[in-house]
Order: C-alpha cells, then structure tokens, then sequence
C-alpha cells in the first residue's frame, strides 16, 4: 500500500514540479533558464556573445574566444528560492588555438512535499470530506539533477573574418525521489566575427545546435520510460561599437530559439574601461539587469531577473588564470 501511495505521488509531483515551477515541456528543460549572470542579465541573448565561463552552455564554440585559462563560478537562485542552479566551468587553451574545457550544471528542488493518495472517485470526494485527505503531506522529497560537459573548440583566423566552431558532449543524471533518469546529449556550435571597415564596429554571428541528435533520456522505472529533448536551434547576432574617446562600448544583441514554439531575446550592454559593465535584457516578455566589475583577474557579477512565478537572481565570479 505505501508503494502505491508513494508511486502515485512522485508521479504527482513529477508533473506538477517540471510543468509548474519552471512552465517546461521535457526533461532537463531547467536548462532553459540559462546560467551566468551576465547571459542572464542579456535575457539570454547570449549565443553570439559566448566569451565567459557560461559560454559551454550558450555556445561550444564561444571557449575560443576566452584569451587564457579561467574558472568560472555561478549561482541562481530562480522563483523566489524555489529552484536553484549552480554551475562551474574550466576552460584552457590547449594547442593550434584550440581549447578543452569541462563543466557541471546541478540544479535542485528541496522539500517537495508527498502525499497519499486519495480514496474513491473525484465524484466521491466532492460530496465525501472524509476522503478530501487533510492536506497534510506523508513527507518530503528532492529533486536533483546534474548535466556533466566536456568542451573543445577551435579559433581559425582569416584576413576578414575569425571563424570559431566548438562541440560539447554532455551526460545527464537526475534523481527524483528513488526514480532516475540518464542521458547522453551532444551540442554543435559556431561564431563568425566579421572584420571589415566598411562596418564601424564589431559584428559577430553565432549558431548553437542543441541536443544536435535529439537526447534520449531513459529512466529507471519498471516501464523504461523514455524522454526526448528535441534539438534546439539557437541564432544569434550583436554588434558592438566602442567609443575610445569616453573608454566606453554600446553592445545590442538578439537571439531566436526554435524548440517548441520559438523565443525571443534581446539584450542591451554598456562596458566602461573594460572593467565596468551595465546590462539589460528582455526574454519573452521578462526584464533582467545586472551589473558587474574587473579587478586584477577577477570579475564579479549579479543579475536580477523578473517572473511571474517570482523574482530570480544570479551571481558569478571568474578568475582568471
């Protein structure tokens, strides 16, 4: 009977915690949400940027365009506290201007609450309080997963253009409460950084192939259940004028997403000095700012980001090495 009642909950709450607290449509869809406050703070408007610690995620080819080694640190806090995604990342320069990095996303739910489940027929339950159960929880569990990355990228230079293209191979893991889930996902980028004076500034175009072969995902149920996450087409471009006489640069960028029914990302950045950023960003309607600053080989960063299902913040740190 508690195997019954603990089967029926968790497959509940299942449904209710992917579909309710972060409104996705497949597993491992937390991912959407996106990591580094920076990116973040741009409304995801981040393939064709790509050139911090979170660009494995956002872009594999974006780790050529870092200039030496680093680690990157971040924390999101998403929904008020609800859901909450940590990421750390290490990218190095290896040879021939190509780059190997690797990285872990872990996101977590705490304290999802199980209950019974509930006796007789939904028509029984309306006119029987007695079977209404008291709203009481039989007890709690988590929710966690973890997608595990390995990165190369490459940087080819040519007389008007410097072309980068990148891969990431990904292994996914997830438990939730004694059910769990495993998956193999592979990501295909590229950014195309255009060098011509006829344009007055920097133009950089960016693509990412998510999950480029649909990424299955298998859980350990008597069933076998399988999810698959469809590939995303993720094209970016932002342009970038400096102003050397205030030490200042003006940044515009804009994504589009293909899975499912599309989205739309703009973001808005001023740098001073290099070592003093203001950004903005819109995401489907949501607002973000943030703010961040350079010192010595650190640079710190916090992100705020709107939502109907609450407030979301992040912050970050990359060193560099």
């Amino acid at each position: 009977m508690m195997r019954k009642l603990a089967f029926s909950s968790l497959t509940f709450f299942f449904f209710v915690s992917i579909s309710t607290i972060w409104g996705g449509s497949y597993s491992f869809d937390f991912l959407d949400l996106g990591v580094g406050t920076r990116a973040k703070a741009l409304g995801c408007s981040f393939v064709s940027i790509a050139d911090d610690g979170s660009s494995i995620l956002w872009n594999p080819a974006g780790t050529s365009q870092v200039s030496s080694s680093r680690l990157y640190f971040t924390h999101n806090s998403n929904f008020s506290g609800m859901s909450i995604i940590d990421y750390i990342s290490f990218i190095k320069p290896i040879v021939a201007q190509s780059y190997f990095s690797i990285a872990v996303v872990r996101h977590n739910v705490n304290e999802i609450p199980l209950f019974p489940e509930l006796e007789g027929t939904p028509e029984e339950r309306d006119t029987t309080p007695s079977l209404q159960g008291d709203g009481n929880p039989m007890g709690y569990f988590n929710e966690m997963a973890n997608v595990y990355i390995i990165n190369l990228s490459k940087l080819i230079r040519l007389k008007h253009l410097n072309f980068s293209v990148g891969g990431n191979f990904k292994y996914f893991d997830e438990t939730i409460y004694k059910t769990g889930g495993t998956g193999i996902g592979i990501d295909v980028g590229g950014i195309i950084v255009l060098k011509t004076k006829k344009i007055p500034g920097k133009l950089t175009l960016g693509v990412n192939l998510q999950d480029a072969m649909g990424t299955q995902i298998l859980w350990n149920t008597v069933s076998q259940r399988k999810d698959i996450i469809p590939t995303n087409y993720r094209f970016g471009v932002n342009y970038k004028k400096e102003f050397k006489k205030i030490k200042s640069s003006f940044l515009v960028s804009f994504d589009h997403n293909t899975r499912y029914d599309g989205s739309r990302h703009i973001g808005l950045e001023y740098t001073y000095t290099e070592n003093f950023l203001v950004d903005f960003g819109w995401n489907q309607g949501k607002l973000s700012f943030g703010t961040g600053f350079k010192f010595w080989k650190i640079a710190i960063q916090y992100g705020f980001i709107t939502h109907t299902l609450g407030s979301s913040q992040s912050v970050s740190m990359e060193i560099i090495l």
